[in-house]
């Protein structure tokens, strides 16, 4: 952001995808570790079965805080939802780099960057660009193709391009 904004990222502890749709567990199903990076700093979080999409979001949330060294500031905005606050602002330099490693076990749950909503029917053929780090994904949109429609091209087109997300559309 520029004139000394500090970048605030958005995450969900989210259901797991089933196919190409959201699942519809609202806990942990198995027990396992969980590691998440921030600017390449690791921060462990114990995930029990039965954790809600809350008390996930809570344990990263704390992890993260722990952290004396790390550049961001957590915060728990409830129902399984968390931001991250750079403590610098700047025009520069206060992006940020998350991934997590979900461990060897499926716990049923994953972390989201964010959602899109299709409200409308496309009003003309054109293209949607998803951003996804430095990658851009471009998905083809026809004419008068309806939200459900439009969600399922985009996708389709993240999830066969094996990049470092994917993506589930609950039409």
């Amino acid at each position: 952001p520029v004139g000394g904004v500090a970048t605030v990222l958005n995450f969900s502890v989210v259901s797991a995808p089933n196919g190409i749709a959201p699942g519809s567990n609202t806990a942990a199903t198995a027990a396992g570790p969980w590691v998440v990076y921030v600017d390449g700093r690791p921060h462990p979080v114990a995930v029990l079965v039965g954790d809600t999409l809350a008390a996930v979001a809570a344990s990263i949330v704390a992890a993260i805080n722990n952290d004396r060294r790390t550049r961001w500031t957590a915060a728990d905005t409830g129902s399984g939802t968390f931001t991250l606050t750079c403590n610098h602002k700047g025009k520069t330099g206060n992006d940020g780099v998350i991934r997590i490693d979900y461990g060897q076990v499926d716990l049923g749950l994953r972390l989201s960057p964010g959602t899109i909503t299709f409200a409308t029917n496309s009003g003309a053929t054109g293209a949607n660009a998803l951003k996804v780090g430095a990658i851009t994904i471009t998905t083809q949109v026809p004419n008068q193709s309806t939200p459900t429609n439009s969600a399922g091209l985009v996708v389709s087109d993240v999830n066969a391009g094996g990049y470092a997300v994917t993506a589930a559309s609950s039409a």
